[in-house]
């Protein structure tokens, strides 16, 4: 289970950016006292593996921050940007 979660967590912050981003195709999700803004800057991206992250992000993201931080953000924002040419990124204002 906790390699498991290590790897869940590793995907996850790969994909959260948790500063505020201002973009006109941001769709806003929220459940169970969480927001999720999703962000998506390319037109070829699978709508089924949209889906699947949003899915996978309410499922884990509560299950992390019990084990590993209960002071979690509870608005998380995931980009997807083909212009960012680095590997992943994620930020916070604390």
């Amino acid at each position: 289970m906790k390699r498991t979660t290590t790897l869940l967590l590793s995907m996850t912050l790969m994909m959260i950016f948790s500063n505020h981003l201002q973009a006109q195709d941001t769709e806003t999700i929220k459940k169970d006292g969480l927001t999720l803004n999703f962000t998506n800057q390319d037109p070829t991206f699978d709508p089924a593996l949209k889906k699947r992250m949003i899915e996978t992000f309410f499922k884990v993201y509560p299950l992390l921050a019990e084990e590993y931080n209960k002071n979690i953000d509870k608005e998380v924002y995931f980009v997807i940007d083909t212009a960012y040419d680095g590997v992943a990124a994620t930020g916070g204002v604390k």
